[in-house]
């Protein structure tokens, strides 16, 4: 599929479809993330669901996970990604998908919580060797 002329009116319809997909049909204004239900972080990986459409590499264009908090409507989300494109044309480029995952790594943060983070365990050092331990394990039972 080759986009040669590409309108925002054109996004709009792309990111329409995209939330159309087995669900009712969305209005540019209708609030989105609400009206589907999208937690947190589930709004943020719409950017990447997003980002894997072919019309969205031949935009050249790649949606942040953060940059989707804000945003609500179908409208803002065309809209960002229109300035995108935009901006693209106009400064002659921007990220690349793998400037984008590794920014998005970087941001992520250990998961485990403190209390259940391994630690190394502490083992007392052995003074002894076997033979001496079991010597006065011997003279011990003698004794009792």
């Amino acid at each position: 599929m080759k986009l040669y002329s590409i309108t925002k009116n054109t996004v709009r319809a792309y990111v329409i479809a995209y939330f159309a997909r087995g669900r009712r049909m969305p209005t540019p204004g209708m609030n989105a993330r609400r009206a589907y239900g999208y937690s947190d972080r589930a709004w943020a990986e719409v950017a990447n669901d997003i980002n894997k459409y072919g019309w969205m590499d031949q935009l050249g264009v790649l949606l942040d996970a953060h940059e989707m908090a804000p945003l609500k409507t179908v409208e803002e989300i065309a809209d960002l990604i229109w300035s995108k494109r935009s901006a693209k044309t106009k400064s002659g480029g921007t990220r690349t998908r793998k400037a984008v995952r590794s920014t998005q790594t970087a941001k992520r943060t250990s998961r485990a919580a403190k209390s259940r983070r391994k630690r190394p365990t502490h083992r007392k050092t052995i003074t002894r060797n076997a033979a001496a331990r079991k010597k006065t394990v011997r003279t011990r039972r003698k004794q009792s």
